[in-house]
C-alpha cells in the first residue's frame, strides 16, 4: 500500500508541468522601423508563458525616454495558444482584459495590436 501511494505521489510531482513552455521573441521593433535599434534599446522582447496563459512585453531603453520609464513592461492575458498563433488582450492594472487585442504569429515572429493599429516584428 505504501509503495502504491509513493508511486502516485511521485507521478503527480513529475507530471505537473509536462506541457509548460516558454516562448521568447527577441529583438523586436515596430513596423515604422526596418530593424532592431541597438543604439537606443538594450532589450525589446516578448515572453509567452503557455502554462500561465500570459505574455509580457519588455522594453528596456538605454537612456530614459520622455514620459516613459527606462523599463516598460506590459502584460497580456492569453485565451488561445497553439503551435502557430497566440491570441489575447492587454491586461488592465486590475488584471481584467482591455479592449486591445493582440495576435502573435509564431511562424513569422510578428505581433499585431488591433486596438492600437500597431505591428511589431521580431528577429
Amino acid at each position: 500500500m505504501k509503495k502504491i501511494l509513493g508511486i502516485i505521489v511521485l507521478g503527480l510531482l513529475f507530471s505537473g508541468n509536462v506541457n509548460a513552455k516558454e516562448i521568447i521573441l527577441d529583438k523586436c521593433y515596430p513596423s515604422y522601423r526596418n530593424d532592431y535599434n541597438s543604439d537606443q534599446l538594450n532589450h525589446y522582447y516578448f515572453k509567452i508563458d503557455t502554462s500561465r496563459k500570459i505574455m509580457n512585453s519588455v522594453v528596456n531603453w538605454k537612456k530614459k525616454q520622455k514620459n516613459l520609464p527606462i523599463v516598460h513592461i506590459v502584460q497580456y492575458n492569453l485565451n488561445f495558444i497553439d503551435t502557430n498563433f497566440v491570441k489575447g488582450f492587454v491586461a488592465e492594472l486590475n488584471g481584467s482584459n482591455s479592449s486591445i487585442e493582440v495576435l502573435v504569429d509564431l511562424n513569422k515572429k510578428t505581433i499585431s495590436l488591433a486596438g492600437l493599429s500597431m505591428f511589431i516584428t521580431c528577429e
